[in-house]
């Protein structure tokens, strides 16, 4: 008998079992930081609250983007247009899309910011230095990315996961600059390529550009639930599309339905 069973015994897709390892892994990981000693060395060397202090003020602090100012994400969105569409701002389905994702992302940075801060404050003997505080602050003493960065109180999954703190940073900066960049385009214009995985409801964008191609086609009496989506594989040397990028001498421009996605 084998001694690892296969998934498709007990109706599992064969991934369940990479799942499981990689989960097992991770596990053993953490466990293994969770254990090892982080008290400052008898030469006086800083401490770990020290060191985390620092990080924040001098590093991830300046790191972090600007907020969003929600009155002024809808002043812009009301300019916003698509070309096929009669209708602006909200009512067209990408800019309702653009709006929900600024939401959720603003709600991300702002728990990531108040807790820093706090973080600091807790550090310095400001604020009761409570349960919670502890915690994320030995997370980022490992480099780890603390719990309340990607859960709420309720266990619900609010952000992104990554094993590192760095790598966890990174995606928010990227985050921030596909939403800002896109919001910034103008009344007609729209990025040339989404990167699907940045965002928090990638399903929602798909349907977000079949509603739009269903509306483009209403005097053909398209249904939503009839429009199927297909994925064609674009040039491999577009793998990267910038807005001023240029494939031999020919600019790259929106496709005429649909949309471009990288990143996947």
């Amino acid at each position: 008998m084998p001694e690892q069973d296969n998934p498709l015994v007990f109706g599992l897709n064969p991934n369940a079992d990479l799942t499981a390892r990689l989960n097992d892994s991770r596990s053993m990981i953490a466990t293994l930081i969770d254990t090892q000693p982080s008290d400052s060395s008898a030469g006086g060397g800083k401490s770990p609250e020290q060191i985390v202090k620092e990080m924040i003020e001098v590093e991830f602090l300046k790191l972090l983007p600007e907020d969003f100012k929600m009155i002024e994400v809808e002043d812009k969105l009301r300019t916003m247009k698509h070309r096929k569409l009669p209708e602006t701002g909200k009512a067209v389905p990408l800019n309702m899309f653009l709006f929900q994702e600024i939401q959720r992302f603003q709600r991300i940075l702002t728990i990531v910011r108040t807790w820093m801060q706090n973080m600091v404050l807790a550090i310095d003997g400001t604020i009761i230095m409570s349960p919670e505080l502890a915690d994320c602050i030995k997370s980022m003493f490992d480099l780890r990315v603390p719990k309340n960065f990607l859960f709420d109180p309720s266990g619900a999954e609010i952000s992104w996961l990554n094993p590192t703190l760095s790598g966890w940073l990174s995606s928010l900066q990227n985050r921030h600059y596909q939403l800002a960049t896109w919001l910034g385009k103008g009344s007609t214009e729209r990025p040339i390529s989404y990167w699907l995985t940045g965002f928090f409801n990638p399903q929602g964008f798909l349907t977000s550009v079949r509603q739009e191609i269903t509306r483009s086609h209403r005097v053909d009496n398209w249904a939503l639930d009839a429009v199927d989506q297909r994925a064609d594989v674009a040039d491999p040397r577009n793998t990267i599309i910038a807005d001023d990028a240029k494939i031999e001498g020919k600019s790259i421009t929106e496709p005429q339905e649909g949309v471009w996605v990288h990143g996947l």
